[in-house]
């Protein structure tokens, strides 16, 4: 499981909510394909972050103190699985 994935399962049901919302660069997804002009190599830069990307909440009307709790339980989550893998 990558890194990404294993954050937003240990945000569910606490106070903040990750997802991985594309599991998959858009170009590479089945409904994209053959639609979006590349390169030869393809996108690179793309296919290699996507693994690390997180999607939290962002929203015009979240509130500070969401906010805050958010930040604080992704910080709780990673502090978490820093200490285990130490």
């Amino acid at each position: 499981m990558s890194s990404n994935a294993r954050i937003a399962t240990r945000c569910k049901g606490g106070s903040a909510t990750g997802a991985v919302h594309y599991p998959f660069p858009v170009h590479l997804q089945d409904a994209y394909r053959g639609s979006v002009a590349l390169a030869p190599d393809g996108l690179p830069v793309t296919e290699a972050i996507m693994p690390r990307i997180l999607s939290l909440p962002m929203y015009p009307e979240l509130s500070e103190a969401d906010a805050v709790a958010v930040a604080g339980g992704v910080r709780d989550v990673v502090s978490s699985l820093t200490k285990e893998r130490a």
